[in-house]
């Protein structure tokens, strides 16, 4: 399960960060937003991840911590998709709703794995196995960044955004493919 967790987390910060690279420039030259209207839009973000952050416990409690690790992938994945769809106009809408929805199911992911993770590593390796995430995870950041910058130079903005919410759309699969493998071997029947 750590494998998995830590697969799907640097996927999930490498995709990051290639989009990192460009959302401000898909913001301001492909849909011509403001610098008002652009900060808007991440603050519409950031109030999702915070809900996500008020949200996580109950939604554990309800569904279960395995299957809202995955889930809550599944479903930023799929509005995540969304905001290389918006065109400028009314269809910046899209934009808002992706970001919104990429924040809360990320924040979601973060608080429920790094739970897990600090529930089944036994405590004393609980501080390299922290640590070793940490440093793999955060220095996945530069590399994302350039490949992003290198990617928005080529494909442009929105491609390099396809390619990034791409990423983010398939990396639920390492956690499910091992709570489904992990279930299986706690419950035969």
């Amino acid at each position: 399960m750590i494998r998995a967790i830590a697969i799907t987390s640097a996927v999930n910060n490498f995709a990051f960060a290639v989009a990192s690279a460009v959302n401000l420039v898909f913001l301001v030259r492909t849909l011509r937003l403001s610098p008002t209207w652009v900060g808007l839009v991440l603050a519409a973000g950031s109030a999702t991840a915070m809900l996500g952050a008020a949200v996580t416990p109950r939604l554990a409690r309800r569904f279960g911590s395995e299957r809202i690790i995955w889930g809550s992938l599944v479903v930023a994945g799929m509005l995540g998709m969304l905001v290389p769809l918006a065109q400028p106009g009314w269809l910046v809408a899209l934009a808002v709703l992706g970001f919104a929805a990429g924040e809360l199911g990320q924040i979601v992911y973060a608080i429920s794995s790094v739970t897990l993770r600090q529930r089944i590593v036994p405590a004393y390796l609980l501080g390299r196995v922290n640590a070793t995430m940490r440093f793999v995870l955060m220095g996945l950041f530069p590399l994302g960044a350039l490949l992003g910058g290198v990617a928005g130079s080529t494909v442009g903005a929105r491609g390099t955004i396809w390619i990034s919410g791409g990423l983010i759309a398939l990396s639920w699969l390492p956690v499910y493919r091992a709570f489904s493998r992990s279930s299986r071997e706690r419950d035969p029947w």
